[in-house]
């Protein structure tokens, strides 16, 4: 993975929450690398799943994605005690060997709940090799400068298009800023890269979709994948 955490140019990184009965094309170059894809965060069922007997996502995730592979985990802003989290990194481990993990939920405090940011070094001394963090706001500056990258902005088109950062981040490499827009205008999607980027990130993606889950389909420009999906929409 860690390649592509120094490529220079603004690089897309994907919650893919997609599912492969649905939209086996995109899988395919998902697993070709095809999208030139950063990294993509894969969601089961609010995690691994149940079990590697799932053969949609046990035969895709065995064979290996030639993109980067992220594994999901909610924290519930600190509602999920320590031992529940951890369970469920080893499961990605032990049943698809994704050993990068996103923590979704995260409190912007360093402390909050259940929540600790000490726990991202416990994830690391526990086999993580990266630990993305997704607060979808900017957090404390301890939290970003932990974690390997930092989702500093999770927003609506309509709030992102005149978002503001503290001028601190300024000083935090981009390679660890990651920002996530729903809800962008089709004519608007092709300009969020590199908006994202003035602001400080080197990763981000953009979806025309909207709440209440914006990742489930890929956006207009990537119809093709999943004609079936799109026609639903």
């Amino acid at each position: 993975m860690t390649p592509v955490f120094h490529v220079l140019q603004p690089t897309p990184a994907v919650p893919w929450y997609i599912h492969p009965a649905q939209a086996p094309l995109a899988w395919r170059r998902l697993a070709e690398g095809a999208f030139g894809f950063g990294f993509v965060v894969v969601n089961i069922e609010n995690g691994p799943g149940r079990g590697p007997q799932d053969p949609y996502y046990r035969e895709p995730l065995a064979r290996g994605l030639a993109t980067t592979t992220v594994g999901y985990v909610n924290v519930g802003y600190g509602q999920r005690p320590w031992g529940d989290v951890l369970e469920q990194v080893e499961q990605w481990q032990r049943w698809y060997g994704i050993h990068d993990v996103m923590l979704d939920c995260v409190p912007s405090q360093d402390r909050q709940g259940a929540w600790s940011v000490e726990w991202i070094d416990a994830l690391r001394r526990a086999g993580v090799e990266h630990v993305i963090a997704n607060p979808g706001v900017v957090p404390t500056r301890r939290l970003v400068e932990t974690a390997d990258v930092t989702c500093v902005a999770e927003a609506a088109w309509q709030d992102y298009a005149h978002l503001q950062m503290p001028e601190w981040l300024q000083a935090v490499s981009p390679h660890k800023q990651w920002h996530l827009v729903h809800g962008v205008p089709p004519e608007h999607l092709a300009s969020v890269p590199a908006l994202a980027a003035s602001r400080g990130a080197h990763f981000s993606w953009a979806t025309d979709r909207g709440l209440p889950n914006p990742w489930d389909v890929l956006p207009a420009p990537y119809a093709d994948c999943h004609p079936e999906l799109v026609k639903a929409r």
